[in-house]
């Protein structure tokens, strides 16, 4: 009777202490976190990293479904998905069975896609339904580009793609290029800016013109990073000796580069400002790919701790939040798409293949997965439990221990032998 007794006053005092002890190990685990919820979340096929784009109807994902053959690329699919996360249409692209498909641009009139083959470099377009509409090969003056990555951008002004071939086959030479397609695939114009070898390459076009940033390299030594405009005809506007090159994306303002830091420039290639990136695990920054929008501008930093981060600027470079995806296979980025305040992010998961996954682009409480609204009414639920127990707890520590009062007389109890 005594231990049942006592089982109220146990319970009422120790609610309040896993309450807060929850608490803190949620905080630790970033379980109970003040950032931005994850709206909806697919796994996708096989780990190889996917590519993501979107428009106002929703995003569109190109993966890989699992190969039979371990270490080779599967079989490709698009996927159409709407911004509530229901799936709207999948292709599989069964006749680029291994196939590197690394660049994705949503236009008006369609999807286009930049990879290679076994031969040369590819370029697709899909219309905005799903279906195949046409496949170019990358060329200059004949010569097939091998073994590169192409960067795409595509405006109702037309298709703007930046590459690298070749200049014979078998050449060690090359060729650096921007080139403007229209929507039938036919070829506008093609610009040759570089003799160097163009590593890491990116296009941003808009109405104000045709910005690349890419890294130069002759043979083995590095040349150095640069940004270049061109006008929508394919005029060379300016060239500019640039810090990094390691992604682009603009506004109404200005172009956007990344690296170990965030730059903003003008669209004469003045630096407006530059902000220092700082991976949360306090190590170096490894790569980042950069996508703005009206609401802001949004990261995803890989560092070298093999940790992988998104992060919010605001436009004059302050960072506004950061928030922490899945563990990513090293080596394999994600990718971020932002357009009217929708966030999509898409990229290998070490232990589950790949996902796609749309995020708000403003922070709110996260507790134990639940989003808002039903995050607050657990907290606050949770809160008046330990409330309530905390005053239950000392109503019954009271009672227990009210001393007897003294003065008065004290009842007396028959006494029997």
């Amino acid at each position: 009777m005594r231990g049942s007794a006592l089982l109220p006053l146990f319970i009422a005092a120790m609610t309040p202490l896993l309450f807060f002890t929850a608490i803190v190990v949620g905080i630790g685990f970033r379980s109970v976190a003040w950032q931005p919820p994850v709206l909806w979340q697919h796994l996708l096929g096989a780990d190889s990293a996917p590519v993501i784009a979107s428009d106002s109807s929703g995003a569109y994902v190109e993966g890989y479904n699992p190969s039979p053959i371990q270490g080779y690329l599967g079989i490709p699919f698009l996927n159409k998905y709407d911004p509530s996360g229901r799936v709207v249409w999948n292709r599989t692209l069964n006749e680029y069975n291994g196939e590197l498909i690394n660049q994705m641009s949503v236009g008006s009139d369609g999807i286009y896609l930049s990879g290679e083959n076994f031969d040369n470099g590819i370029f697709l377009k899909y219309d905005l339904a799903g279906n195949k509409l046409w496949e170019r090969d990358y060329s200059v003056g004949g010569n097939p580009i091998w073994g590169n990555a192409y960067g795409l951008s595509a405006v109702p002004q037309g298709v703007y793609v930046i590459g690298n071939s070749p200049l014979t086959q078998y050449d060690t030479r090359s060729v650096a290029w921007v080139r403007e397609y229209d929507s039938a695939g036919n070829i506008a114009w093609t610009s040759e800016f570089s003799s160097d070898t163009i590593g890491s390459n990116h296009v941003y076009a808009s109405a104000s013109g045709v910005f690349i940033a890419y890294q130069a390299r002759n043979q083995m030594e590095n040349v150095g990073s640069f940004l270049d405009k061109y006008s929508l005809s394919g005029n060379q506007l300016w060239t500019r000796p640039v810090p990094e090159a390691g992604g682009i994306s603009g506004d109404s303002t200005g172009v956007y580069l990344t690296g170990s830091s965030l730059y903003k420039y003008d669209f004469n290639g003045n630096l407006d400002w530059a902000t220092q990136i700082n991976p949360p695990d306090d190590s170096l920054l490894s790569d980042s790919s950069v996508s703005a929008d009206p609401s802001g501008i949004y990261l995803i930093v890989y560092s070298v701790r093999n940790n992988l981060y998104l992060f919010k600027y605001d436009f004059g470079g302050k960072q506004t939040w950061n928030f922490e995806l899945p563990p990513s296979i090293p080596g394999n980025a994600h990718s971020v798409s932002a357009g009217s305040g929708v966030v999509y992010v898409a990229g290998s998961v070490r232990s589950n293949g790949a996902m796609v996954e749309r995020l708000s682009p403003d922070p709110s409480l996260v507790f134990f997965g639940l989003n808002p609204p039903w995050s607050f009414m657990l907290l606050g639920g949770l809160i008046g439990v330990s409330a309530i127990s905390s005053i239950t707890y000392r109503r019954l520590h009271r009672r227990r221990v009210r001393p007897l009062r003294v003065g008065l007389p004290q009842p007396t109890f028959p006494v029997t032998d």
